[in-house]
Formats: structure tokens, sequence, C-alpha cells
């Protein structure tokens, strides 16, 4: 038995359109192979499983779960995790057994993006352990609109047994220990709403803690507790560890909810150090952190990034970062050097200035590119985000934004379709946007709508290759990581070239069959195995002997 099985489902990026969109443009490649009976080098024919490696500048295990955990630790109870992307579908064999030895269970709701996969997860349990604590907490409470007092969702709220509000550090493993024990009495609890006799009774009221007090993330978690049943493996162990800079973001960007739930605030230089150091010594060579934005406020970053560069840690750090900050302030630039940061991610989303404004972000364009520019000359690894279809999407606002990704020629870019997050600014001010969206997420508004979405990143995809040394991140890890066994080694960027070549000739109008042979002739050159949909296709190949 263990005290406490923490759930983490992180369905955030379900369902990806754009990731659908590249499998089907690697199937037209494979199916059009097939039909010409294309050779295949034999040593290729062993079928792997396509997966996910990271998520975003998250690790396969995520912080999430690494907070909880070590809270959980420190406060001498034992816990096992299960931390994924599609938990009740993966784990379902191993589920019953799993929640029947636990006794408490805790769903984290940070990740949930419906109510629906929440309602799954919660009746789940139930049917396993009718009578083992159920606890909620996390922000997809109230990014979700889930109030247990509403009288709504019922489904799931009849069936829990407590819910945490705001940051649950320090509440969590008293809460967990509590029902352990058997205790009634829970009104002491700060942040909790209890059911004690069919009523709700406690506090809403979000908790924030001293991001300074509390325990330090200790990554040495994944040694000593179960996570995800056994199966994390050498393959898809976090090649990093990652913390936070602080927490919230003062940017307040219209599609993002992050900065609705949690009081903007950094971390001393001191314990950033210190989290870094402990990161270090479990043998990690890279740490990531993961909060909204690393350079704000400036003078605060500038004395976090000297502490990290007196401290001499030896690690690669990579941070998110407003690239047009570096413009503005490039003694930044080199504190950031001289820190050990080797990448920095960039929300861009846009190069157009009305789609920005429309966005609520706010900086200039060409400081961007320039921000870019400077930092690539001193090594910097850059990658930036971008979304298609913001209210107000054009061809000409997206011709904005192609020549600015041409004129900054990142090292790789993350697409990432419009996803209109309930109750963020985007959500309430959707009617005076004009954006209309349905139950199942299917948004549209005057100038595009969803179904617009695969043309228009095929095109962004194809002109950026073009114009550009820019990789994309959507091809890196879920089309061309799976050419490669995990923990293999290759060249994963080459290859990614090559399978964005790839797609730029079959998306093309009439593609190329003399080019299709070449290019598949260069990804077995690279590739050390074959993806579970291109074996499938070509299980029946002619050998090149």
């Amino acid at each position: 038995m263990v005290d406490c099985l923490i759930i983490v489902e992180r369905n955030v990026f379900k369902p990806d359109i754009i990731h659908r969109m590249l499998q089907q443009g690697m199937e037209t490649f494979f199916d059009a192979l097939a039909g010409d009976n294309a050779p295949v080098d034999p040593a290729l024919l062993k079928p792997s499983l396509s997966y996910l490696p990271n998520y975003g500048m998250a690790g396969t295990i995520s912080l999430t779960s690494v907070v909880l955990a070590t809270a959980l630790i420190e406060a001498g109870l034992s816990c096992a995790v299960l931390d994924d992307d599609d938990i009740l579908g993966t784990y379902a064999d191993k589920l019953p057994e799993l929640i029947g030895r636990a006794r408490v269970v805790a769903v984290s709701t940070t990740f949930i993006v419906s109510k629906q996969s929440l309602r799954n997860i919660v009746q789940t349990v139930r049917q396993a352990a009718p009578d083992t604590p159920l606890l909620l907490g996390g922000q997809g409470i109230p990014s979700l609109a889930l109030d247990p007092l509403s009288g709504e969702d019922a489904d799931i709220f009849g069936q829990v047994d407590a819910v945490m509000y705001g940051e649950a550090e320090d509440v969590f493993p008293r809460l967990v220990k509590d029902f352990r024990d058997g205790v009634s009495h829970l009104a002491d609890l700060p942040g909790v709403l209890y059911r004690r006799r069919g009523r709700w009774e406690g506090s809403q009221q979000p908790v924030t803690v001293d991001l300074d007090a509390v325990a330090i993330p200790d990554w040495g978690v994944l040694e000593k507790v179960d996570i995800n049943a056994g199966r994390l493996g050498e393959a898809l162990r976090p090649s990093s560890g990652s913390l936070e800079e602080g927490r919230g973001c003062r940017f307040g960007c219209r599609f993002c909810s992050y900065h609705l739930y949690s009081a903007f605030r950094r971390k001393s230089p001191a314990r950033i150090v210190a989290e870094l150091k402990s990161i270090k010594a479990l043998g990690y060579d890279t740490a990531a952190f993961v909060g909204a934005e690393f350079y704000s406020p400036a003078q605060h970053s500038a004395q976090v990034l000297e502490a990290m560069a007196q401290a001499r840690l030896g690690i690669n750090s990579w941070i998110y970062g407003r690239l047009d900050y570096l413009a503005r302030h490039p003694e930044l630039l080199e504190k950031t050097v001289a820190a050990g940061v080797s990448n920095i991610v960039f929300g861009m989303e846009s190069g157009d200035p009305g789609i920005l404004k429309n966005m609520g972000k706010h900086y200039d364009v060409a400081k961007m590119i320039e921000g870019t520019l400077e930092a690539r000359r001193r090594g910097l690894t850059i990658t930036a985000s971008l979304i298609i279809g913001f209210p107000g999407e054009t061809e000409a606002t997206l011709a904005n934004t192609a020549r600015a990704v041409a004129g900054a020629d990142f090292n790789y870019l993350f697409l990432h379709a419009l996803n209109v997050v309930p109750f963020t600014p985007l959500w309430r001010l959707r009617e005076q946007m004009g954006l209309k969206i349905n139950k199942t997420g299917f948004w549209a508004h005057p100038t595009m709508t969803l179904a617009e979405v695969p043309a228009v990143a095929r095109n962004i995809i194809r002109q950026t290759n073009r114009d550009s040394s820019s990789l994309f991140v959507n091809v890196k890890r879920n089309l061309a990581a799976p050419f490669l066994a995990p923990g293999e080694q290759g060249d994963l960027d080459k290859l990614t070239k090559v399978v964005q070549d790839v797609l730029d000739n079959e998306w093309a109008p009439e593609p190329d069959p003399a080019k299709r042979g070449e290019l598949w002739r260069r990804v077995q050159g690279l590739a050390g195995q074959l993806p579970d949909y291109a074996f499938k296709r070509l299980q029946n190949p002619l050998s090149e002997g």
C-alpha cells in the first residue's frame, strides 16, 4: 500500500490538429513509396512505437508531479505517480490495482482541458475504489469554472471528498495524512473545501505559498517512487530537470490562462541557485525553467543571472524569455551567456502588429528580430512559438508573420492552432471579437475557421522551410524522432530537415516522384528504424539487396 496515488493527466495538447495534419503528410509519402515498390534497407524493418518524447520544455514527467511527490516524501508519506497524456487508455489494465493499493487518491487538474476528461478520471477511481478518499486540486478547477457549491457537475463533486484551491505544497501532505488517518475535522486547513455528512465545508480562498520557503523539488523522486507503473525506463526518463523562476505572469496575453490563477512573483537568486544545484547533483546537465517569462522584471533577472554565473554550476539552462528585451537590455544578453543559458524559448505567436494587439501582446517585431539575431550570434539556440488563427487572422497577417520568421531565422519553431481556453480574456471577449466556439472546441470568426488551419499550417511549413533554416519542433518530435530508437544516437536535426523536405514535396500541387525517391534514400541514410505507420505500409518491400 502507498499513502497516496498522484494522478496528473496531461491532455492539454488534445486534440492536436497540427499533429494529425503532419501525420497525414507522412502517410501520403509512404503510401506512394509502397505503390512504387520503393526499396527498403532491411536494417530498418523493425517497427517502433511513435511517441512524443517531451512536452515543450517540460519533461516526460511534469514538475507538478515532482513537486507533489516531494511534498509527500518530506512529510514522511509514501506515494506513487501516474503522469501521462492518456492515463485511462495507457494504464487501463493496471489502474484498478494501482488505485486499490492507495489509501488516498489525488488528481491534479492543472493540465486537464475539459470537464469530461476529469469526469472520466473521477468515475474510474470511484469504480475501482468506492470508499477511498479522492482529492482534487490544480488550476483546472477555476479555469473550467468547477464549483462544488454551485450544484453543477454533481457527477464529479458527488464522488470527491476534498478540493484544494491555489498552491498545494503546504496543505497537500497535511490533507493526505488527515484522510489516511481518518481525521474528520479539516476546517483548519486553508484553501480546502471538504465534504462532511453530505455538505461542503471549509474555504475556497486560494492559498499562496512562499516560493523561497517550500521544499526544493527533488527530481530524485523518480528513483524513490513508482512512476507510471514502471513504464518510465531509461528511454523515457527526462533528459533535464525542470524548475520555476517564479509563478504568475505580468503580461496577461488574452489567449492564456497562466496569469489568472497565481500571483506574479519571482524566486530569490539564492533559491534559484539552490534548485539548480539540486538538479546538477542528481546528474542532470540541463535544467529547464518552465515559468512564463524569465526576463521580467529586468533588474531582478539580472541579479538571478549574475548569481547563476557566480555559482559556476556547469549546467545548461533553458528559459522562456522576451527576445525584444534582449535588444532593449543588451546587458541581459551578456549575463544570459555568462550564466550558462543555452536555449531561449519565446512566445512570438504572430509577426503582425494588429494580431499582436488583439492578443494583448505588446512587443515590437523589429526589436524581437534584432534580439533574436544578437542572441544567435552569441551561440544561443532560439525557439519561437506561433499561433494560427487568432481573431483578425488573414492572408495579409500571415504574410507579415512569415516575413518576421524569415528575418529572425529561429533555430526552431513550434506551431499551434488557436485553442480557445475557457475563461481566458479571449473567451470573455469572444462576442466582441466575433468568435464562435462549440462544445467540441471548433471555433470560427469572421476571418478564419479551425477547418482552415491545416491548409494554412502546410503553407507556413513549406514557406519557412524554403526561406529560413528553422526546424519545426512539431516535425522533430512527432515525425523525425520515431525514426530513431529511444536512446539511439543520430543526427535528429538533419533528419528533421529531410522530413520537412518530404512534406514540402508531398504538399506541392504536383509532388515530384523523382524527388520523393531521392528523399526516401536520404531518410534511410539517417534513420535507424521505421515508425509503426511506415512499417505497416512497407511491410512487404523489395530489399535493396
